[in-house]
């Protein structure tokens, strides 16, 4: 009885020094900071792609945020649209 206290008391013990070791997490960037900061952005996409679980991360959900706007672009970068361009299909 006492060895199987002494047992549970030990892992408890280490189970706080585990949880107590672990590295704070840093705030999430944002998208604009991500979009600013190029290669940290690739970096970050690259690790949350890894593995499924990181992508659900506000962190990476940013990093692909930025990533998405950056591989869309803007509108100004589209050609202009022409209305009286004929129609293209063949019956």
């Amino acid at each position: 009885m006492v060895r199987a206290s002494l047992a549970m008391a030990l892992a408890a013990a280490g189970a706080a020094i585990l949880v107590g070791c672990n590295k704070p997490e840093e705030p999430p960037q944002t998208i604009s900071w991500y979009l600013e900061h190029s290669d940290a952005m690739k970096a970050k996409v690259t690790w949350c792609a890894d593995d499924l679980a990181r992508t659900k991360s506000d962190d990476c959900q940013n990093a692909m945020a930025a990533n998405g706007r950056k591989q869309m672009g803007t509108m100004k970068d589209l050609p202009p649209i022409d209305w009286n361009a004929p129609d293209q299909k063949k019956p």
